[in-house]
C-alpha cells in the first residue's frame, strides 16, 4: 500500500507540471525564411515574422501553469533569428562558431553548461544551456546555432530561472525540433 502511495504521489507531482503545458507541440513552419520549429500551445507571435521572429506565452493560455500566470506575462519567450552568409562553406562556418562559443562562452562571467551538438538534416547545429541561477526571476536562456539554408539561424528560448523547472523539458523540444525546410517566397 505504501509502494501504491509513494507511487500516486509521484504521479501526481509529474502531472501538475505537465498541466502547465498542456497538448502538444504546434508545428510552425517558416518557409519564407527556410526552418520550422514546434511551439508550445499559447505562444503567439510577437509582431510580424521577418529574419527575426518572437513568439511569448499568451497568459490566459490553458497552457500558463497554475498559479504562475502573472509572473509570466511577457516573459516566457521562443524568438529566432536568420542571418543570411555568403559561404558554402557552412560545415567550416559551424566549426570556427563552435570553436569560438566553447572557448569564449564561459569567459563572460555567466554559467553555460550542456554545450553539445543538435541534429540538423541538411545543416549543422549546437547548443547549450546559459544559467543565471541567482534567484527564481534571473534571466535564463538556452540557445541554438544551426548552420544551413545559406543562413545562419539562431534559436532562443528564455524566461525566469524558476519557470524552466517547469518549461524546461518543453523548450528542450521546442529547440531540438527546429529544422530546416525549402525557402518559398511569400
Amino acid at each position: 500500500m505504501r509502494v501504491f502511495v509513494s507511487l500516486a504521489a509521484v504521479l501526481l507531482l509529474w502531472a501538475v507540471p505537465a498541466a502547465g503545458q498542456s497538448g502538444e507541440l504546434i508545428d510552425t513552419p517558416v518557409e519564407k525564411y527556410g526552418y520550422a520549429l514546434a511551439l508550445p500551445e499559447g505562444f503567439a507571435l510577437t509582431g510580424t515574422v521577418s529574419d527575426t521572429a518572437t513568439w511569448t506565452l499568451v497568459p490566459e493560455s490553458p497552457a500558463v501553469a497554475p498559479g504562475s500566470a502573472d509572473k509570466t506575462e511577457g516573459t516566457l519567450t521562443i524568438w529566432t533569428n536568420r542571418i543570411p552568409v555568403e559561404t558554402m562553406n557552412l560545415a567550416g562556418l559551424y566549426a570556427v562558431g563552435r570553436k569560438y562559443d566553447a572557448d569564449s562562452i564561459n569567459s563572460s562571467g555567466v554559467a553555460i553548461r550542456d554545450l553539445r551538438d543538435l541534429a540538423v538534416e541538411g545543416g549543422y547545429g549546437y547548443w547549450y544551456k546559459e544559467a543565471d541561477k541567482s534567484g527564481p526571476a534571473a534571466n535564463h536562456r538556452w540557445i541554438a546555432k544551426v548552420f544551413g539554408n545559406g543562413a545562419v539561424y539562431t534559436i532562443c528560448v528564455a524566461g525566469p530561472f524558476g519557470e524552466f523547472e517547469t518549461w524546461g523539458p518543453v523548450f528542450e523540444r521546442v529547440i531540438v525540433s527546429f529544422r530546416l525546410v525549402p525557402t518559398k517566397a511569400e
